[in-house]
């Protein structure tokens, strides 16, 4: 750690949480090797690979890997992000560009097996690659879960997240950064026809050219970007607030029998305002959380889920509509919940996913443009 003053804090990377079987896993920084306490760097703009280090947070870690002595990066407060890339067991440290280049030899494979994670890479490394590996990965995802969800994946996921990152950038400076954040909250993506239209507030005045990757991308798959400016109470979202946690995605944990799972009482007590009582969006069918105690105090709320009972690793998504809230349970390992667990790891790379203390329960709440 550096002294006082102007200086910046500088840490050491030392060690990684395994967010999937490969690719991006979570950095974990100390101030000396050998240190016990482990900390994760906040970026300065979050979900962007070029972003630098903002600060340090002290992090909880569910199993925290060692990197090799000859695998330590000394970090600082305004250096580059610097990333842990998984692949077949070989684990890799780096910039977007560095890890790019040290993993060239499995792109082909990557492009055939993970164009996901490839894509991720090709993010940090420029315009024309990152539209190319999106490519591929729509493809790849139309084979494995069909055109329509592959549709929404592209511009709810892959294009949402351009305009995400291309607002941010264009308005990161003083009262202008705050602003962009409240328009994050409301805008709406939709592709019709050769057209892809972002509609936000009229506040920020916005351009397509203060959107280039997203433009670029729109250019690319043969669309123009048209870009509807509204005042806040003619958008379809009335209540921003309360839309911009609609939707929730979770790691589940097995209970006791493997059919009970535990929801942690922030989640209770924000996104579902203390009600206790969820509809299964498949079958319909009523389920009601349970409150255990230790003592007289609140300990944690309880869901029976005998589905997840066979499942290895349950997730699950939470929407809140006018009649109630629903939800739908998948395994990690099906694509609906492979895009849920994609969700998490992206939010834990932003520092939108929260976790329980020991880290058994994950869950995000998401931004309006995310939602499914």
């Amino acid at each position: 750690m550096t002294g006082g003053g102007d200086s910046a804090l500088t840490m050491t990377l030392i060690a990684y949480e395994r967010l999937t079987d490969h690719g991006l896993a979570l950095p974990l920084f100390s101030s000396f090797p050998g240190a016990n306490a482990l900390h994760v760097a906040i970026p300065s703009s979050p979900g962007d690979p070029a972003a630098h280090i903002q600060t340090f947070e002290i992090y909880s870690a569910a199993e925290a890997k060692s990197l090799d002595s000859s695998q330590h990066r000394s970090v600082s407060e305004g250096g580059i992000w610097i990333d842990v890339f998984i692949w077949h067991d070989t684990v890799h440290v780096g910039t977007r560009a560095e890890l790019w280049e040290s993993l060239e030899g499995a792109h082909q494979q990557m492009e055939r097996t993970s164009p996901l994670s490839l894509l991720a890479l090709a993010e940090g490394v420029g315009r024309s690659e990152m539209t190319r590996c999106a490519a591929v990965a729509y493809e790849w995802l139309t084979r494995d879960w069909g055109r329509s969800k592959a549709d929404r994946w592209r511009v709810n996921s892959y294009l949402a997240r351009l305009a995400r990152r291309d607002l941010i950038r264009r308005f990161s400076v003083g009262s202008w950064r705050a602003k962009a954040y409240e328009v994050l909250e409301v805008m709406r993506l939709a592709q019709r026809d050769t057209v892809l239209e972002l509609r936000s507030p009229r506040l920020l005045d916005l351009k397509a050219e203060d959107l280039p990757d997203l433009a670029f991308a729109a250019d690319a798959l043969g669309w123009r970007l048209e870009i509807v400016l509204e005042e806040l109470g003619e958008l379809p979202v009335a209540d921003t607030a309360s839309q911009a946690s609609r939707a929730l995605v979770m790691r589940l944990r097995h209970g006791r029998g493997r059919t009970q799972t535990q929801i942690p009482l922030r989640v209770v007590d924000s996104f579902f305002a203390g009600s206790r009582t969820l509809r299964d969006a498949r079958t319909g069918r009523l389920r009601t959380m349970t409150l255990s105690k230790a003592g007289d105090a609140r300990n944690t709320m309880k869901l029976q889920l005998p589905e997840i009972a066979g499942m290895s690793d349950p997730v699950g998504r939470f929407e809140r509509r006018d009649d109630g809230i629903v939800f739908e349970v998948h395994d990690s390992s099906s694509s609906e919940g492979r895009t849920i667990a994609d969700l998490l790891d992206e939010g834990v790379r932003d520092g939108s996913t929260r976790k329980t203390q020991r880290g058994a329960t994950w869950w995000r709440v998401l931004p309006s443009a995310l939602k499914r």
